[in-house]
């Protein structure tokens, strides 16, 4: 067999590309951990003086007589191989600050080593060691170059991005896609987490010209205890408005108690916000802005947490609706207990003011600003040295709040007149918000000696709660103007509104010392009783001497609703005198009618015979209540004062028991937090079909075993007989006694037919409403509590009464 002959060329072609096998610069293979970039190879002396292999013979090879295989050529060659380089990077995008550590891999070098270089220092420098740091947003290529051979290099192109989901730097809004939000947090709803894995999954495309997304894309199949999060950065204070855009076929979907926002450890809310649902070419996403609180975002960085707590929704995107970027200045920040002060001239410059010169000083004070004038406060005592004057009817001035935490609040304006008599509510009107608040008729200005108009005085005005957020103090000319000098909002109770007032926080008595309180129009006399007198009292001190018009305020907050008697402990030397002629009691601005009651001495006690008189009995609200009393006699007609009593008793208790009344409560009305849904949208159903018709046309329902609810209620009675009756229904033919059980005070009662079953009629398949009585149990004065279990089944509850009747003795 003859040997076959190898082309020169062929060979030299096969030995060109040996020597090539680092590839091309241009071809960038990746994986998911890493991506490594080879060298871009460049001609060299070095490479070009490479030595040729000679020629082979031309003889054709004898075979070998085992194998048959061709013979090697007996003549060899030597290849050099050309150094390459390759960078592995673990990703191609950085955040602004972050680092990133490149490795490069040099081949065919006894000198692995390289230089780094950055192309764009300024967006990312890299060190001596390949540590790539982020400086600024774009592009910039690193390059690994071989210290054996400085034309053999390899590069990577990074690209470095913003570490913040949003910068915040104008007024407007930015959007922040929910899929780009951190999702490390997610949960994963427990019904999809076999076909929906991981968060990722969960993205769902939601076109935005059908459904209406702000990018096309959103989150589904959210679980509860899932944490959505991001980033803020704002250089300058702003006020920002969050938006949350959301959507649930739940048209009744509440916001506040299943999704709970904060920026950094403020909450923001939706106030309760719950209008979504599904539309007839719409099932799922009925796209909503939410909007929640506005809160001042002082300049740095900030993170928005989106934690569901309870039922989760679709969500789609947050927009930041940016205002007054780097101008907050004008907002009173309250934020303690203080005082907080806006200059009347700034005041009148906002844009929100409205400020009319005076027609009389229009020609020479045409403007806003030349009506700010210079009021030496060592002098006249303004507040900063300036004043505003020449003010006409129709200026609306508006002054900003932001109120950090709910606190109690008395603005108070300073002003000045020459005019002794002004009166300030006849000719201004003030609001808090869209509430009116007056000077409550504040008339003394008036000039002095050494001065003739400055005569500044602080004009406090009505004191409101303020809820933490955003108010504004409005000042409205109506009539003739007067000096303004500043705005001042004097505050207490920051963050402890409960405190104000005195608090009442369970049943009993809480006593206003008569001695201790302190008028706040007129006055009285504090006198000390001795002998039998002194032992009547409830201190050893009492209260007499009353001037014509004195008034006396208590100011009392109920932690929870009560039944309440106020009581006067008063005593007067005539027996002829009448109480309701000569005092006038108020209750929350309503006038109270008390007992009638005859005072009177006695033989051993010339003048304090106290009595106690009942001013008021009636059932109060939870919150702040004011109790005011006003001598409208002539000085010393009104009673010698002991004290004040408020007594409670029911507090928290559905109602008040007396013997002979039935009291019902609606099952839609039952405190829900021990309930268990069994899959409903909410405890509260309609039933309104005439055949089981509820006493209100609702009823509690989608109820799981398990659940239970209470009712407290307070008797009133020495002694009462209590029979219960709870009517219910379920569409299951189930055994009331066996599925269902009711305690007073943790002691099971019995149901008075333990036979009786639930279940539906031909008539009404759902709401068959039953009759279900206990037997009867006797109670004693005082608090009580109403327990029904869901033993074994959940079922509707239409109403539960309770009908009280004297013992019977036997």
């Amino acid at each position: 067999m003859k040997r076959k002959t190898i082309p020169l060329l062929l060979i030299l072609s096969s030995m060109m590309l040996a020597g090539c096998q680092g590839g091309s610069s241009s071809s960038l293979p990746t994986s998911e951990k890493s991506s490594t970039f080879p060298s871009a190879e460049t001609p060299s002396a070095s490479s070009s003086s490479t030595d040729t292999p000679k020629a082979s013979s031309s003889e054709e090879p004898t075979p070998s007589s085992s194998s048959g295989e061709e013979e090697p050529s007996s003549s060899s060659s030597v290849v050099t191989k050309e150094v390459s380089v390759a960078i592995t990077a673990s990703k191609t995008t950085l955040k602004l600050d972050e680092t990133l550590q490149l490795t490069a891999i040099v081949t065919n070098a006894t000198d692995t080593s390289v230089t780094w270089s950055s192309s764009d220092s300024a967006v990312a420098s890299v060190s001596a060691t390949g540590e790539v740091t982020a400086l600024a947003l774009g592009s910039s290529a690193i390059t690994a170059t071989s210290v054996s051979d400085p034309t053999k290099s390899a590069s990577v192109t990074l690209t470095v991005i913003d570490k913040y989901d949003a910068r915040l730097t104008q007024d407007g809004t930015v959007t922040i896609e929910a899929e780009n939000m951190d999702l490390s947090g997610f949960v994963i709803r427990g019904d999809v987490t076999s076909i929906k894995p991981t968060a990722q999954d969960c993205i769902e495309s939601s076109d935005e010209t059908t459904y209406g997304t702000s990018g096309g894309k959103s989150i589904g199949f959210i679980g509860k205890g899932s944490i959505i999060k991001a980033t803020i950065y704002n250089e300058k204070d702003l006020k920002l408005t969050p938006y949350l855009r959301m959507a649930s076929a739940d048209s009744t979907f509440g916001v506040d108690s299943n999704i709970t926002f904060t920026i950094d450890s403020t909450r923001v809310d939706s106030n309760g916000y719950s209008t979504f649902g599904s539309t007839a070419d719409n099932t799922y996403y009925n796209w909503k802005d939410v909007e929640l609180d506005s809160l001042l975002l002082a300049a740095g960085e900030h993170t928005l947490t989106f934690t569901v707590t309870g039922s989760a929704i679709n969500f789609d995107a947050v927009k930041l609706a940016v205002s007054d970027y780097d101008n907050t200045s004008k907002y009173n920040v309250i934020s303690q207990d203080g005082t907080t002060v806006t200059e009347a001239e700034d005041a009148i410059l906002f844009s929100d003011s409205t400020f009319i010169v005076r027609s009389d000083a229009v020609s020479v004070k045409p403007t806003a600003s030349d009506c700010i004038e210079a009021s030496d406060e060592t002098t006249y005592g303004t507040s900063g040295g300036k004043s505003v004057g020449f003010i006409g009817a129709g200026t609306v001035i508006s002054v900003p709040l932001y109120v950090k935490a709910d606190a109690v609040i008395t603005p108070e304006v300073r002003m000045a007149s020459a005019d002794s008599t002004f009166n300030v509510d006849g000719n201004i009107t003030f609001k808090l918000d869209s509430t009116t608040i007056t000077s409550n008729g504040y008339n003394t200005f008036g000039s002095t000696a050494d001065n003739t108009y400055y005569n500044w005085k602080d004009v406090a005005l009505t004191t409101t709660i303020l809820t933490s957020g955003f108010h504004t103090l409005t000042f409205t000319v109506t009539g003739s103007a007067i000096n303004l000098d500043a705005f001042k909002f004097v505050t207490t109770y920051y963050d402890d509104v409960d405190s104000y007032g005195t608090q009442i926080t369970e049943d009993g008595t809480t006593i206003f010392e008569a001695e201790n309180l302190t008028p706040t129009a007129g006055s009285f006399k504090v006198e000390s009783p001795t002998g039998d007198a002194a032992s009547l009292t409830s201190g050893g001190k009492s209260t007499g001497n009353y001037a014509s018009g004195t008034v006396l305020n208590m100011v009392f907050s109920l932690k929870e609703k009560a039944n309440v008697d106020i009581i006067g402990v008063m005593a007067k030397y005539e027996d002829t005198y009448s109480l309701r002629d000569n005092v006038k009691f108020e209750l929350d601005g309503a006038t109270l009618t008390p007992d009638a009651v005859t005072f009177g001495h006695t033989d051993t006690n010339l003048y304090w015979n106290w009595k106690n008189v009942t001013i008021a009995s009636q059932s109060l609200t939870s919150g702040k209540h004011t109790f005011m009393v006003t001598a409208i006699g002539a000085d010393n007609t009104m009673p010698n004062v002991d004290c004040f009593k408020i007594v409670t008793k029911g507090m928290g208790a559905s109602f008040i028991a007396t013997n002979g009344n039935t009291y019902r409560v609606e099952g839609e009305s039952v405190n829900t937090s021990h309930l268990i849904s069994d899959g409903g949208t909410s405890f509260v159903e309609s039933s309104t079909e005439e055949v089981a018709a509820t006493s209100g046309q609702k009823c509690l329902a989608h109820v799981d075993s398990g659940s239970y609810f209470e009712i407290p209620f307070y008797v009133d009675e020495t002694s009462t007989s209590l029979t219960m009756t709870c009517r219910l229904s379920k569409y299951e033919a189930i055994n009331v006694n066996d599925n269902y059980s009711v305690y007073v005070d943790g002691t099971k009662v019995a149901w008075a037919d333990t036979t009786q079953t639930l279940g539906r009629t031909d008539g009404n398949d759902w709401h068959n409403w039953k009759l279900c009585t206990l037997s009867a149990t006797t109670l004693a004065t005082g608090t009580h509590t109403f327990k029904f279990s869901f033993d074994n089944n959940g079922a509707n509850v239409d109403y539960i009464s309770f009908a009280f009747a004297a013992v019977t003795e036997a």
